[in-house]
């Protein structure tokens, strides 16, 4: 044959091109016919001047095109649709893309039998942004067997949903799976393995002066360690690490008012604050750490300061954590608003305190409130 085809498949159009293969010239008036399965003719048309031609069926992916015929006098020719030459794909096209994704994170990716299993998801709509207060199914199974646990929870303003599972006695060793569900659409998983291997023979503590600091103020750690008959785990070596997240500041005295920007929360990164020192145990079992709470960008609100110390056992590491909260503010505002939707032209009314997030009592001070 001397007629070249080309072609690109939308979900209710194609467009072909036709050309003559010895002078590689548009080819004028030739027919082009789209089949499908059991050669049912889905679409027809005529090239034009260009020898181009546009063919409509608005169910034309879903009745799956097979392959396409072009005529022109006594010359024919044959595209076989069964590979494309780029993405998309016609099953992807036609696939309805999910508006959010769920991110699983397991503390551990590999665990011991009858351990307790700790993993945080976060969801995010297609522009990377935390979809808040949404109901999403957790399913957490078997790989391939019996589903353990399902249960919808709710992420929590900020995306999130901190999952525990206590692993029995019973359960296998093996790959198992926590699935997220939206509806009963499934938005993201991730696999964990159960293995049973030597159990550590240490355990760690972490200790801080207080539960509570502020920005700048030097967050102090103590670290020890002691294997399990008693004596002190003397110069092991280990790692130290800061990392912390944004929470929402709250007062039991001002329930229904917000202490959080949003405007912060939407543009800023997840990146506030991280450290990670190296470590040896002293003789006792012991290392103390001073770290300046110097925090890379701008805070909503308060964050969770998460600590974490791994101990290495030999070969094998053993961590332990602990959480305590940093307050960036020396005072919070929060605002209570008593709509969340206005009439044109109706009177905005609400209430804004100025506390400090130390004490939570008020603070005497002029605000300047802005609308935008």
């Amino acid at each position: 044959s001397n007629l070249a085809i080309s072609a690109t498949l939308g979900k209710e159009e194609a467009f072909l091109t036709v050309l003559s293969l010895d002078k590689a010239t548009p080819v004028k008036n030739a027919t082009v016919q789209i089949f499908g399965a059991n050669n049912a003719l889905l679409a027809q048309a005529t090239t034009n001047q260009d020898g181009v031609a546009k063919l409509k069926n608005k169910k034309l992916l879903e009745q799956h095109p097979k392959g396409i015929i072009v005529s022109f006098g006594k010359d024919k020719n044959f595209l076989a649709l069964t590979n494309t030459i780029n993405s998309p794909s016609p099953e992807d096209i036609l696939q309805k893309a999910e508006r959010f994704k769920a991110f699983v994170y397991f503390q551990s990716n590999i665990v011991r039998p009858k351990a307790k299993i700790h993993a945080l998801v976060t969801v995010k709509d297609s522009d990377f942004i935390s979809g808040a207060k949404l109901p999403i199914k957790l399913v957490f199974r078997e790989r391939y067997g019996k589903k353990l646990l399902k249960k919808v929870y709710h992420t929590d303003e900020y995306g999130l949903i901190d999952f525990n599972y206590q692993l029995d006695a019973l359960d296998k060793t093996g790959e198992y799976t926590l699935q997220a569900y939206m509806g009963d659409k499934e938005i993201g998983s991730k696999v964990i393995k159960v293995e049973a291997f030597v159990p550590p023979k240490i355990e760690n503590s972490i200790k801080t002066s207080k539960n509570i600091y502020t920005a700048n103020e030097l967050l102090d750690v103590n670290v020890s360690s002691k294997y399990l008959f008693g004596a002190p785990a003397s110069l092991l070596h280990g790692t130290v690490k800061l990392s912390a997240r944004p929470i929402s500041y709250v007062n039991k005295k001002y329930k229904n008012f917000s202490f959080n920007n949003e405007l912060l929360n939407q543009k800023n990164t997840t990146n506030y604050l991280y450290k990670e020192e190296e470590i040896i145990l002293d003789e006792k079992g012991h290392a103390s750490l001073l770290f300046k709470n110097k925090l890379y960008q701008k805070v909503p609100s308060i964050l969770e300061v998460m600590i974490g110390a791994t101990i290495m056992d030999d070969t094998q590491p053993v961590s332990s954590y602990k959480k305590v909260k940093l307050y960036p503010y020396k005072a919070m505002v929060g605002i209570q608003i008593d709509k969340n939707s206005l009439i044109k032209g109706e009177k905005l009314m609400g209430k804004v305190v100025l506390l400090d997030p130390i004490t939570g009592k008020p603070i005497e001070r002029e605000l300047n409130a802005v609308v935008k």
